[in-house]
């Protein structure tokens, strides 16, 4: 799925739900348009929406799972993996590394399409 694809398809579920209207869309894209920016989020911003109602729709949209069970993440997480990166990459790349078994690196991150995060996990992780 391409990134526009990906943003059409989270703004179509979020309307489609009912929890964002047209008007938000065309307001959201404004302000992107002027700024930048994750419509998601600009959107979430704008008080239209939660986080959970956004990142929920998100694994929706991408067929992702979306993982709301704190002791799972607290148990399961490789921790090795998080000293294998520095606190301005984490924020950077807006995402945080999961486990890292038979070469497959999974992350726990809200933008899961993104071009950036995937070519800095590969260097850092080598996958």
């Amino acid at each position: 799925m391409s990134v526009s694809g990906a943003v059409d398809s989270l703004t179509d579920r979020l309307l489609e739900k009912g929890f964002i209207t047209e008007v938000d869309i065309e307001r959201a894209k404004a302000i992107q348009a002027g700024t930048g920016g994750d419509i998601g989020w600009i959107i979430a911003s704008m008080g239209r929406l939660n986080r959970i109602q956004l990142y929920s729709t998100l694994a929706e949209v991408t067929g992702l799972p979306f993982v709301t069970d704190p002791e799972r993440l607290r148990c399961h997480a490789d921790i090795d993996l998080l000293y294998r990166v520095n606190y301005d990459e984490l924020i950077q790349h807006q995402f945080m590394p999961f486990s890292l078994e038979d070469g497959v690196l999974a992350i726990a991150t809200s933008q899961p399409g993104n071009p950036a995060t995937h070519a800095f996990c590969r260097s850092r992780f080598g996958w």
